[in-house]
């Protein structure tokens, strides 16, 4: 059979009809599937395939019938139920079409239920996996974005915490510098009362100082106590029945003076009858002076602030107080009412608070079940409206108790305390103390400092022997340090538009100043603060509150320095500046004025007007540098550099004295001999028989 199937399929390929390829092709592969020589039949069942599949071949349904039962059996044997059942069913297909040939079927229906059957279960076993996978992945997907969640949550915890961590820390370094500052005022005086430097009866002046700064301490104490009740839930309204009007009209009026001395026009707008009604007295005082005192506070020299008061409806109070000062961005105006929230902007970055005087006011006009709201634009200024309810109608029994309005009168003889420091204004101006004709040889002493009171106490226990000029601000002091070259600065850290250590930089990388020794005074007292002031060239470092006495020793040991400085400068003066023991920024400066002095020491005509066009600086601020490095004005400094070159000339056997007297710049030789002894002592000649 082998022999004939084979025969068979060689003829074929002698065939020129595909019938013929694919009847040998199958019939001798069909022999060699049932001999169960699978590998021989594998290709030649391929080759029918191929051939079956071809579109020109018409084969019977019968044979196609064939086909497919062997194709059904080839891939069941394979392992591939799937297609084997394809083709078992395409036979019964085939079988149906063709009732003659269904003898030739060799699998029965019984048979091909069976296959049905199976790839039924292996189908249901696909989907059960497939579920099962998708099943998985989808609690996979949750349970990573669950964790994802938890540490996003988690890491947004850790940076709010890190954020209220250093609004604290900040909330408290300001705390810390705004009790400094008064306590300065309230200890130092003190200090030198009890000291046996004086003897003197203590000052009314310094008396009123002292008591001011201690009621400036008190009401940022109450402030800090008030937010501590508040957030303890301990806060009960203790109202009075009196007549609002009156009590307006009298905070109100308070601040007058406080405006009056920054140049403010202020004006507050009051019903004159009398409204006797029923209101907290305490938490209304504190909310119009934290809304008023910020108004002055953040408002320029010459502008106004506007407060109006009126009755929109029965029993509902409504408090307008608008101004033309900085204002408020518009990204930070839902943040002002925050706890320890600072505004910041170019113009106060500087600008010490505390951040907790809106965010009490705020907390007091919720706990008086009222509202707040601020309109504010840039450089416009701000407006800041409140409406707080009037006597007890919306109020629960347990939130109120009603108090004698005898607790709440007045003082008349001194005037309400607005819990307000008037600070100095902050425009670039500056104050000078006159002195007196025979004062003006004294050191000159720049006090930078925004705080009024610091600078005059200060000034008042320096003027008997320094000279005294005042900025308040670090801009200011800058521009008064170029334009006056002053023996000493004193500075503060914390000021508006430019701080102590910003301005200490300007100071000592500008060869106009760079000799002038800085003192710093800082409420901040951490060794880092100090590190960084001193890392700008700050001479000294002093923290408040201190000592007046350590102070004026500093003051007297740093301008005692200098001029020994001055005088070692003055007697070793060469033609080699390195070889000068000063700053670098001055070794540049004094550099400079010997390139322009040796560039022209032949010139006779070379005189002050043009050394100050060559060094491009004024002819005060050059005077003032050169008389500060070297105790000399410009015109002897110039003279004495022809000196020193006249010196080494007759060392070098340049000519006779008459040559190194017009080489140098002189045309006068008398003229030259006189300056050159009272430089060296001795005559030019007889200088040249001593070197020789």
């Amino acid at each position: 059979a082998f022999l004939y199937y084979e025969k068979s399929y060689n003829l074929s390929k002698q065939s020129k009809e595909k019938i013929d390829k694919f009847q040998a092709a199958f019939h001798f592969s069909e022999f060699l599937f049932k001999q169960n020589r699978i590998s021989e039949a594998t290709p030649k069942i391929y080759e029918a395939k191929d051939l079956a599949e071809d579109p020109d071949l018409n084969l019977k349904i019968s044979d196609k019938a064939e086909f497919s039962v062997l194709m059904g059996e080839f891939y069941n044997q394979k392992g591939d139920p799937q297609t084997a059942y394809n083709y078992l069913k395409r036979s019964t297909d085939f079988e149906l079409q063709s009732k003659s040939e269904q003898s030739n079927l060799q699998l029965t229906k019984s048979e091909i239920d069976k296959l049905e059957h199976d790839n039924a279960s292996l189908e249901t076993r696909n989907k059960l996996m497939l579920f099962t996978f998708l099943s998985l992945l989808i609690i996979s997907v949750l349970i990573i974005l669950l964790i994802y969640r938890g540490y996003r949550s988690k890491q947004k915890t850790n940076q709010l915490l890190t954020e209220l961590d250093e609004l604290k820390s900040r909330y408290f370094s300001d705390i810390t510098h705004e009790l400094r500052r008064p306590l300065t005022l309230i200890l130092s005086p003190l200090e030198q009362m009890l000291s046996s430097e004086t003897d003197k009866i203590p000052d009314k002046k310094q008396v009123k100082m002292m008591r001011k700064n201690a009621n400036q301490i008190l009401s940022l104490v109450n402030q800090m106590l008030d937010l501590s009740k508040i957030e303890a839930k301990n806060v009960k309204l203790e109202l009075v029945e009196d007549d609002l009007n009156k009590f307006l009209r009298i905070h109100f009026a308070a601040f007058l003076s406080v405006a009056s001395q920054k140049s403010i026009d202020y004006h507050y707008s009051l019903l004159k009858e009398k409204n006797l009604t029923i209101f907290d007295a305490s938490k209304l005082e504190k909310i119009i002076n934290n809304l008023v005192s910020n108004a002055i506070k953040y408002t320029r020299k010459n502008g106004s602030v506007n407060c109006k008061v009126h009755y929109p409806k029965e029993n509902i109070l409504q408090i307008e107080v608008s101004d033309t000062g900085i204002g408020i961005p518009k990204n930070q105006l839902e943040n002002i009412f925050k706890r320890y929230h600072r505004i910041s902007s170019e113009e106060n970055m500087n600008t010490v608070g505390t951040g907790i005087g809106l965010s009490l006011t705020s907390e007091l006009v919720s706990i008086l079940h009222g509202t707040i709201k601020v309109e504010s634009e840039p450089d416009v200024g701000s407006k800041f409206t409140v409406q707080l309810p009037l006597g007890i109608k919306h109020l629960k029994e347990d939130e109120y108790e009603l108090i004698s309005k005898n607790s709440i009168t007045v003082n008349h003889s001194e005037p309400v305390n607005t819990g307000f420091e008037v600070e100095a204004d902050t425009e670039d101006n500056t104050e000078n103390i006159t002195a007196s004709p025979q004062e003006n040889n004294l050191p000159l002493v720049l006090i930078v400092e925004d705080n009024k009171d610091i600078c005059d106490y200060i000034a008042d226990n320096l003027n008997d022997h320094y000279r005294i000029k005042i900025a308040h601000n670090g801009a200011a002091g800058l521009k008064k340090a170029v334009e006056t070259i002053p023996d000493l600065v004193i500075s503060d850290v914390v000021m508006p538009k430019m701080d102590g250590i910003a301005m200490c930089a300007g100071l000592k990388t500008d060869e106009n100043t760079s000799h002038i020794p800085v003192i710093i005074l800082s409420g901040k007292s951490a060794i880092e603060d100090r590190i960084e002031a001193l890392e700008t060239g700050a001479d000294a470092y002093l923290a408040k509150p201190f000592n007046v006495s350590e102070l004026k020793h500093l003051v007297n040991n740093l301008i005692e320095q200098r001029r020994k400085l001055r005088e070692r400068f003055t007697r070793n003066l060469k033609l080699e500046p390195k070889e000068i023991a000063i700053t670098s920024a001055d070794e540049k400066f004094i550099t400079r004025a010997l390139e322009v002095i040796e560039k022209n020491i032949g010139n006779p005509d070379f005189e002050v007007n043009q050394f100050q066009e060559e060094m491009f600086m004024s002819r005060m601020q050059l005077f003032r540098k050169i008389k500060a490095l070297t105790n000399q004005t410009p015109g002897d400094f110039i003279r004495t550099i022809r000196l020193k070159r006249a010196a080494e000339l007759i060392k070098q056997n340049f000519g006779n004295i008459a040559q190194i007297t017009y080489e140098v710049g002189f045309n006068n030789p008398s003229y030259f001999a006189k300056c050159f002894k009272e430089l060296y002592g001795v005559l030019p000649s007889d200088y040249h028989r001593q070197k020789i």
